[in-house]
C-alpha cells in the first residue's frame, strides 16, 4: 500500500510537470494555483506574476530547427528555475511563454527576479546560426492588486509583456497600479 501511494504521488507530479523543461505545466496552474492565491489572501500578502516570452523564438525554430528550439526551451527552463527562491513556482505556460509565481513579493522584488532572469538568459549559448543571444520580454502584475483571481492578473501581466515587446523587446514592464474607481453616492430610498 505504501509503494502504491508513492507511485500515485509520483504520477501526480509527472502529470503536473512539463516533460521538455522539467518545470510545472499549465495543468498545475489550473489545479493548484488557486490554492496559492487563497493562501496569499489569508496571509494578506501579494503574489508577483511574471509572464516571460522568449523573443524571436519563431526565428530560432525557422533558422535553427525545432531540435534547437527544444534545446533552447530546456536551457531557459533551467536558467529560470535557478533564479527562484524556494517556494516560488516556475510554469511553462505555453509554447515559449513561462510564468513565475513569486510569493510575498513587491515591485522591487519582482523587478530583481525579472532582471536576474534576463541576465541568465543572455548567458545561455546562442541556439544557432542567425540568433546571436537569447532575450525575453517580461510583464509583471500582482495578485490581488491587479485582479481578484489569478487569471485576471495573468491577463494584466500579458498586456505588460506585450508592451515590453512593442517597446523593442528585451524589456521588463511593470503593470501600473489600477486606478481606484470612485464610489458612487448612496441612493436614498425616497419611498419610505
Amino acid at each position: 500500500a505504501w509503494r502504491n501511494a508513492q507511485l500515485y504521488a509520483e504520477l501526480e507530479l509527472r502529470a503536473m510537470t512539463d516533460t521538455l523543461t522539467g518545470l510545472l505545466n499549465h495543468r498545475w496552474w489550473d489545479e493548484l494555483a488557486t490554492r496559492e492565491a487563497a493562501r496569499s489572501t489569508r496571509s494578506g500578502t501579494e503574489i508577483g506574476i511574471l509572464l516571460i516570452d522568449i523573443d524571436h523564438f519563431k526565428r530560432v525554430n525557422d533558422q535553427c530547427g525545432h531540435a534547437a528550439g527544444d534545446a533552447l526551451l530546456r536551457n531557459v527552463g533551467r536558467a529560470i528555475q535557478a533564479t527562484l527562491r524556494t517556494g516560488d513556482a516556475a510554469v511553462r505556460y505555453g509554447g515559449e511563454e513561462f510564468l513565475l509565481m513569486l510569493h510575498d513579493t513587491d515591485g522591487l522584488g519582482a523587478m530583481r527576479v525579472a532582471e536576474a532572469v534576463q541576465e541568465v538568459l543572455t548567458k545561455l549559448p546562442p541556439p544557432g546560426d542567425g540568433v546571436d543571444r537569447v532575450t525575453a520580454s517580461i510583464g509583471i502584475a500582482f495578485f490581488p492588486r491587479h485582479g481578484a483571481v489569478l487569471d485576471e492578473v495573468v491577463n494584466v501581466a500579458d498586456v505588460a509583456m506585450y508592451q515590453a515587446k512593442a517597446q523593442g523587446r528585451d524589456r521588463i514592464v511593470l503593470a501600473p497600479d489600477p486606478v481606484p474607481q470612485p464610489v458612487s453616492p448612496l441612493v436614498r430610498n425616497t419611498e419610505a
